[in-house]
């Protein structure tokens, strides 16, 4: 749990510690799910960084050494989107379709909620902005209920890259503006960086100058390199580098 609040907010350093940690104790207590969990912790670190190969392989290390049913079903969502990342579309849909019946079924309400987010993704990916809207609806609703601040603006901002891509610009800035602001209140410096991406393509469209948004991107980035001690693995320096040069919109 550590790890995962570390992780949301930028704190890589430190989230890769304790998930070298977690790993280290399921090897030595012979504790597959432990270890299991582990893996699973170092794949969002490197999904979080826009890694996606080394995230795949994390997960599957996950997928093979748990026992349990929980643990499993959401390494596979988990691999399931890294699939889609990399362009392996069809298999990516698949494993996500997967988990959303079995959460569904089994009312593990937080992992059908990240499913649901996966299969909007899917969608953005494939340009069907309606199905993603509906999808993305559906979960403000229901994190609104809730209260789930980081779902909720995940929804906002599926709802603004859908009006960007439809080029509603005015409504696209008006969701990004909403998620930039939360965001930087929870702290959570991936939602951000994608919504001020996003306003920095906006303002440019608008011929406005976007220079405060690039100079929070910069600042953000800085932010998450500043976490990363200088003699972490290579392998996460390395995707640190990658991340900072990724376009950001991308879902």
């Amino acid at each position: 749990m550590c790890s995962m609040v570390e992780i949301a907010m930028g704190n890589i350093g430190q989230a890769t510690y304790h998930a070298k940690q977690t790993i280290a104790l399921g090897q030595q207590s012979s504790l597959p799910d432990i270890l299991a969990t582990g893996y699973r912790l170092m794949g969002d670190i490197y999904g979080a960084l826009k890694s996606h190969q080394n995230a795949l392989s994390y997960y599957q290390l996950s997928r093979a050494g748990s026992n349990d049913g929980f643990v499993s079903i959401d390494g596979l969502l988990r691999y399931g989107y890294e699939l889609f990342q990399t362009g392996d579309i069809k298999n990516g849909q698949e494993y996500v379709d997967q988990v959303l019946v079995s959460t569904k079924k089994m009312g593990v309400f937080m992992t059908y909620l990240r499913a649901e987010i996966s299969k909007a993704a899917l969608y953005i990916n494939q340009g069907e902005w309606d199905q993603a809207k509906t999808i993305a609806m559906s979960i403000k609703r229901e994190t609104s209920e809730r209260s789930l601040k980081v779902w909720y603006l995940t929804s906002i901002s599926i709802l603004g890259t859908c009006a960007f891509q439809e080029g509603n610009y005015k409504t696209a800035q008006q969701h990004f503006q909403e998620v930039a602001l939360a965001a930087m209140e929870i702290p959570n410096p991936w939602i951000e960086l994608r919504a001020q991406a996003y306003l920095v393509k906006i303002k440019t469209h608008e011929g406005t100058d976007p220079e405060i948004h690039n100079l929070r991107i910069i600042n953000l980035l800085n932010q998450i390199r500043g976490s990363i001690p200088p003699d972490s693995d290579q392998t996460i320096q390395e995707a640190f580098q990658h991340f900072s040069q990724c376009d950001q919109t991308i879902f």
